[in-house]
């Protein structure tokens, strides 16, 4: 009893001191940051075709950097400096995460044919005959019409860059042409004298596409969504919503189903301001075109829609209103879809764009898939 007693005493003060330093708040474990977005420099170089203007590189470097979805970041800069190593410099001393290297390359005239049916476009015929149009005898019988129609081409390089200490570490590199991003190239029917301004019109939806690309293939490697069919939907009960006043969009329309999308994160990022469109390769003009919003659909998203790019828009969308943490799930809003657009995707001949922010922890994800988390159980 005595040896105890005297272990006790020994070790008494060492349990107190222990107890008061495990106390002590200094001593405690810091819970680790919250995500946030990154912070980004952005600089635009512009690579015009012989004779152009500095007025014209200016105007094309504007229409670029105003194009950079600003939303994706925390804060985004856009660089005025004369080279590019003077950019990355400036991007270092304003302690950006991410730097941004937009290089416009010069655009291409690209030229092609179609045939159509007379009595297709006869009444287009009647109100103004464009150049180019011309008679022939096509595989459709007599009386086709053989039109060529010019559309320009346009290129767009993104590198993105990481910030480690003061250096830059290449991330990604996304090259995109015109024909990749729907709605960026118009069919004429005159060959264009200065492509100047479908150039600048064609940046303007690209480069959102191109930095948004970036970002995913960094941040969000480990992402999965997938098309899930739900109920059908009766023709004569397919009507527009209440809200709409347009006497044909209250008119049934073909047959449609309900699709919903979901959205699988296993990257170790948090995703926010997530949505899905889908798009489909048009093989005689061989590029990707959206898919549009059903008439009713049409009509409420341009009316009621949460920003004036939805209201202008008419590409079908499926927006996932909650934001999704790594190793979750989560399913967007369901969209009634047409029959056709409905089996090309059940065919794999659409495909499935995401749109959304990453909200990082780190600049260096890792590369492994982060394990998903057990669903909830259903409450009783």
């Amino acid at each position: 009893m005595n040896a105890r007693r005297c272990l006790l005493w020994v070790l008494f003060p060492s349990l107190v001191c222990a107890t008061v330093v495990s106390a002590d708040p200094a001593t405690q474990p810091v819970a680790p940051a919250p995500p946030q977005k990154v912070t980004a420099y952005a600089y635009v170089t512009v690579r015009p075709p012989q004779g152009a203007s500095k007025a014209t590189q200016a105007f094309i470097a504007k229409a670029a950097a105003d194009a950079i979805p600003t939303e994706r970041f925390a804060k985004l800069t856009l660089g005025k400096e004369d080279t590019l190593a003077k950019a990355r410099v400036a991007a270092i001393q304003a302690k950006a995460q991410v730097f941004l290297h937009l290089t416009c390359a010069a655009p291409q005239i690209v030229e092609f044919t179609q045939k159509i049916g007379s009595a297709t476009v006869m009444h287009q015929i009647r109100r103004r005959r464009p150049r180019g149009w011309r008679r022939g005898r096509g595989d459709g019988g007599d009386g086709d019409i053989e039109i060529t129609l010019y559309a320009v081409r346009t290129p767009l390089t993104v590198e993105m860059s990481v910030a480690t200490g003061t250096q830059w570490r290449a991330a990604r590199v996304v090259r995109l042409t015109s024909a990749e991003v729907p709605g960026a190239e118009r069919d004429e029917g005159r060959k264009p004298e200065s492509p100047t301004k479908p150039w600048a019109q064609a940046l303007g939806l690209m480069a959102p596409v191109a930095v948004e690309r970036a970002l995913l293939l960094h941040f969000l490697t480990n992402v999965q969504v997938r098309a899930i069919e739900c109920e059908p939907v009766d023709p004569d009960k397919a009507d527009a919503p209440a809200d709409a006043d347009d006497k044909n969009a209250r008119q049934p329309q073909v047959p449609q189903t309900l699709v919903k999308m979901e959205l699988t994160n296993q990257s170790h990022c948090r995703i926010t301001d997530a949505s899905v469109t889908v798009e489909r390769f048009n093989e005689a003009r061989k590029r990707w075109e959206a898919v549009d919003a059903p008439r009713g659909l049409r009509e409420f998203l341009r009316r009621f829609g949460r920003n004036r790019r939805d209201r202008e828009a008419t590409t079908l969308s499926w927006p996932v209103p909650a934001d999704v943490d790594p190793g979750e799930k989560a399913f967007s809003e369901k969209r009634p879809v047409g029959e056709g657009i409905f089996q090309a995707m059940k065919n794999r001949k659409c495909r499935l764009v995401l749109h959304a922010t990453p909200v990082v922890w780190t600049l260096r994800p890792s590369r492994l898939a982060h394990p998903l988390k057990p669903a909830p159980k259903p409450t009783p």
